[in-house]
């Protein structure tokens, strides 16, 4: 069980799916939710970890073009 003493604050991705999931445990130690720009991640699927070349190129200047491009297994800016 977490003793709230341990835990002062809360970091969080702005991004909705991180807020619902760090949610209960804010709510539980009566703590709100420092949202940080610099936590925001992006799912580029498939291609994660991949270098910026070949499918990768492809894909980046898709999503450049096309705001709703989603990545192979990934997600796109809308999500």
């Amino acid at each position: 069980m977490l003793k709230k003493e341990k835990i002062e604050a809360i970091f969080s991705s702005p991004l909705d799916r991180a807020l619902n999931t760090v949610n209960p445990l804010a709510q539980a130690l009566n703590l709100d939710i420092l949202k940080m720009e610099a936590l925001r991640e992006f799912d580029f699927g498939k291609l994660d970890g991949e270098k910026v070349e070949g499918a990768g190129k492809d894909a980046l200047i898709n999503r450049r073009k096309d705001l709703s491009f989603r990545f192979p297994l990934g997600e796109s800016y809308q999500d």
